[in-house]
């Protein structure tokens, strides 16, 4: 290699080192904060794990570790008592965020449901909307335990909306537990609920007769149910 060309060759990769030089160390404590937080989270020590993920995210709000930090934020905000409100705006931050990990965003799911139920069920009803609205998407996790969760519902006309899916799941369901989990949801909300139900696929007429007939000859209103 010809001198000149030799200097031209190495000033250039020391240009591209200057440049990824800083990026790589300001990269490196926004990875330890992440992993120090995780740790914590391992423990559930709730409150340390969510200041280092806040002051990650204070730090580079856009930044490659972003995404997956607002979910472990709600994920303590979840487990703080009095925050579940943040919880369910963080969560929804997360799953607005594009972040292609389908589990965290699965997980995410499923817990926004299930805290906003909690804060129905305490009274702030204006949550109500967003189980309910999970009755119609397009996961069905997500479908599937919003009507879990709203059989619950003290009010049988809130409990009764998720009757088409619960319907659904045992029209068409294979698996064992996710129906018998459905029938024990439809009897909660109402003991003659599996009367007019069709049986599911490989699934004879007579084991829902038969369950429905134990629970009638009970002769209690109470039923012992998951």
């Amino acid at each position: 290699m010809k001198p000149q060309a030799y200097k031209t060759a190495a000033l250039a990769g020391l240009t591209i080192l200057a440049i990824l030089l800083p990026a790589y160390g300001q990269a490196r404590p926004e990875e330890k904060l992440f992993q120090e937080a995780k740790v914590l989270l391992f423990d559930e020590k709730w409150e340390p794990a969510l200041e280092k993920l806040e002051t990650l995210l204070g730090a580079n709000p856009s930044g490659p570790l972003a995404a997956q930090a607002l979910f472990y934020k709600a994920k303590c905000l979840s487990r703080l008592d009095g925050r579940e409100p943040e919880a369910v705006a963080v969560f929804k931050d997360y799953l607005k965020s594009g972040d292609k990990n389908p589990n965290l965003a699965e997980e995410a799911e499923v817990t926004l449901i299930d805290q906003s139920y909690k804060l129905y069920a305490r009274g702030n009803r204006s949550y109500l909307r967003e189980v309910e609205s999970r009755l119609e998407s397009p996961s069905r996790v997500s479908r599937y335990y919003a009507a879990f969760k709203l059989s619950y519902a003290k009010d049988k006309a809130v409990a009764a909306k998720s009757l088409p899916v619960l319907r659904s799941i045992l029209a068409s369901e294979t698996d064992a537990e996710l129906r018998d989990r459905a029938k024990i949801a439809l009897l909660r909300i109402d003991p003659q609920a599996l009367k007019d139900v069709q049986a599911g696929p490989g699934r004879p007429s007579s084991v829902l007769r038969r369950l429905h007939l134990e629970i009638i000859e009970d002769g209690r209103n109470t039923v012992r149910i998951a």
